[in-house]
């Protein structure tokens, strides 16, 4: 009985490989390929995928407890600093999954809501940020006394011109996304503006305007035209003012003229 050859095609395949140029390669299954291509071609998938997770997660009975909801507040608020693009995808899942809430462990009388949980967590990421950065920025000129004029001018100079960091832009970003998606309130808005202003280094207003070309016609329904004024009036008095690398000076024009 005749018997076709094993592999034939394989012996052909290396055979023809030797005469030519580039070295033979073994295929690539095809499953393979799709699954990378989809994944470069459409990288919003997964994010969608990981939100509609989470709001199943919370759905089922995994969802034990007030320790449990923490732990999925974190989760959700690390992915959107992580992931700033979907920063506004994150926060309309925040908006979906506000109302979920369990029996406090501090108080049995009370309970925690998730939204109550990431107000919280935000504010500690704001301050946490922030304070960090100072206190790095200082930290130098702090090991010992500077008694120089010329050094002292110079260590203001790059404080007031240094650079946010990524995690605090993209922090800013997703908190701007929450007061969006009505998960915070413009209490909590103002208490950023004031605080950054206050602080008046490079990267606390570089942070300001980034999360007030965010926010910033939403901001004004539900705020008076005079605190609004406010905010912008010292935004133009530093970038005409202050001593200001032209950078962060173009920044603060244009988040100004971006008001008008």
């Amino acid at each position: 009985m005749f018997r076709r050859p094993r592999a034939r095609e394989a012996v052909v395949s290396l055979e023809a490989s030797a005469s030519s140029k580039k070295p033979w390669t073994p295929p690539v299954e095809k499953t393979e390929e799709e699954a990378v291509r989809k994944e470069q071609v459409r990288p919003e998938e997964s994010v969608s995928s990981v939100t509609d997770n989470f709001q199943a997660f919370i759905s089922n009975e995994e969802m034990d407890g007030e320790e449990s909801l923490q732990e999925s507040v974190e989760l959700v608020f690390k992915r959107a600093v992580q992931k700033p693009d979907f920063a506004g995808v994150f926060a309309n899942l925040c908006q979906r999954l506000s109302t979920v809430e369990f029996q406090s462990l501090s108080d049995w009388s009370a309970s925690v809501s998730f939204r109550s949980l990431l107000v919280k967590h935000c504010q500690a990421e704001f301050k946490k940020n922030f304070d960090r950065e100072d206190i790095s920025r200082k930290g130098v000129s702090c090991l010992e006394p500077v008694r120089d004029v010329r050094v002292i001018d110079r260590l203001r100079e790059e404080k007031n011109n240094a650079k946010p960091s990524c995690r605090s832009i993209n922090t800013i970003r997703f908190i701007g996304e929450l007061f969006l998606s009505k998960v915070l309130d413009e209490k909590a808005m103002h208490y950023c503006i004031r605080k950054l202003l206050q602080n008046g280094d490079g990267p606390s207003l570089e942070s300001l305007c980034e999360l007030l070309q965010l926010i910033q016609q939403d901001l004004e329904v539900v705020t008076s035209r005079e605190v609004m004024d406010s905010y912008y009036n010292q935004l133009k008095f530093v970038a005409e003012k202050g001593r200001r690398a032209p950078r962060l000076s173009l920044l603060l024009k244009d988040t100004v003229m971006a008001r008008k």
